[in-house]
């Protein structure tokens, strides 16, 4: 009986598969950072006779020191601003988004953010790692009466 219990014994560690240690792909991507944000947002309104159509921009553009690191299993938390807070996307103009975005990316460094447009149609997401130090975003939404975007522009710090 003991000798039964011996060989099942090894049959089953034989069986086992050893998990291989895979590296994260994520950690070529992460540290500091020097992001470039430009913000733009245009509302179409009338004038002051309420007659004639106008479209009312506003840009501005922050540059800050933040970082990248990972978050989750398959997620990259991004930090591109001062007091940062998570996102709320929506269907509202302007975008509700405060210096923090949560990606998830392929090892090929392109970027994909289903939340953005689960919650609404209209919105879109582009992000891609260009190599392993610079990075590119750019989110927005719009509606009948205008629009609002945000692009981040990224480059490493050297450590």
């Amino acid at each position: 009986m003991k000798q039964i219990i011996i060989v099942i014994l090894i049959l089953f560690i034989i069986s086992c598969e050893k998990e291989e240690h895979k590296t994260d792909y994520r950690n070529k991507y992460i540290g500091k950072y020097a992001f470039v944000v430009c913000d733009y947002f245009g509302i179409e309104t009338t004038d002051s006779s309420g007659t004639n159509l106008i479209f009312n921009e506003a840009y501005d553009t922050i540059e800050f020191v933040g970082i990248i690191d990972t978050f989750e299993t398959d997620k990259l938390k991004i930090e591109f601003s001062k007091n940062t807070s998570d996102p709320n996307f929506g269907c509202s103009l302007p975008l509700q988004i405060y210096g923090k975005l949560y990606p998830t990316f392929s090892d090929s460094g392109k970027m994909d953010y289903p939340e953005v447009t689960v919650s609404c149609s209209r919105n879109w997401f582009e992000g891609l790692f260009i190599n392993s130090d610079s990075i590119y975003i750019n989110i927005g939404t719009e509606a009948l009466i205008g629009i609002s975007e945000l692009t981040i522009y990224g480059k490493k710090m050297n450590k």
